[in-house]
């Protein structure tokens, strides 16, 4: 916490509470523990954090998720339990689906997953089981502005949700046309880390660079479509999602330099 309030045992309490509850919630969902990063999670409050909530902090102080205070004013008033976002933090932006939401990325961290897909499965996780806030349509989703937004599985400075909604419709949809168990089955393709690591291994960098194990954004998010799902939906899987933007050939020819100009455009 940012300081030793009087007050904070018993805010403690309240977030471990929703802390136990969103692991089993996230355990229950993807049908196993995920036990990739050290089985201790750490959460930081922070006054004037750059969002609500985030994943994660620096390895070094065992990637803590991150949670915003507001300002000192707020503050004082969460940690005294009286402001209106603090009732066992069931509303706004410390209700468990941001717990969900932040806590998948913590799953995840340490698979390389490309973030099309990371933040897709974070957002699924955050709305699964309650009314979905994205109602997805063939070739774009709506929210609650009822604007159609078409898929988009870009991040770009102008707009950054596409690939937020575009990921949570993709899973909806596998989960609707094959059920749970075969999004479970895909997250277990994402869970072998072996696995995952023969394929990446074939896509570096052209300055030899280890980390970086694909040349393009699209690039990224086709190898684990490979990887992951087309064990599992077949071939068919580029026609059924092909509203999405999705094909065989995506990242033929593409690289970062060129997925930052479609940004531009």
């Amino acid at each position: 916490m940012p300081d030793n309030s009087p007050n904070a045992e018993e805010f403690g309490r309240i977030s471990l509470y929703r802390l136990r509850n969103t692991y089993a919630f996230t355990e229950k969902l993807f049908g196993r523990a995920p036990y990739l990063l050290p089985n201790s999670i750490i959460e930081e409050y922070e006054l004037d954090h750059f969002a609500p909530g985030s994943c994660c902090g620096p390895p070094e102080d065992g990637y803590p998720l991150n949670w915003s205070m507001g300002d000192r004013e707020e503050y004082l008033q969460r940690i005294a339990l009286t402001h209106s976002d603090t009732e066992y933090l069931k509303t706004s932006d410390w209700s468990d689906t941001l717990g969900h939401h932040e806590l998948t990325h913590r799953f995840v961290l340490g698979l390389n997953l490309s973030s099309f897909l990371n933040e897709g499965l974070a957002n699924y996780a955050q709305d699964w089981g309650a009314n979905q806030s994205t109602q997805c349509k063939f070739g774009g989703y709506e929210t609650g502005d009822m604007i159609f937004h078409k898929y988009d599985y870009h991040f770009c400075a102008q707009d950054t949700s596409p690939p937020y909604e575009t990921g949570d419709c993709l899973w909806q949809r596998i989960e609707n046309q094959q059920g749970i168990d075969t999004v479970r089955r895909i997250i277990g393709h994402i869970y072998n880390k072996q696995e995952r690591d023969s394929v990446l291994i074939h896509y570096p960098y052209n300055d030899g660079t280890p980390y970086a194990t694909y040349s393009s954004w699209t690039g990224h998010i086709q190898i684990d479509l490979n990887q992951a799902f087309i064990p599992e939906l077949g071939e068919a899987f580029w026609t059924n999602f092909s509203d999405f933007g999705l094909s065989k050939t995506m990242a033929d020819g593409l690289t970062y330099d060129d997925d930052r100009a479609y940004c531009a455009q």
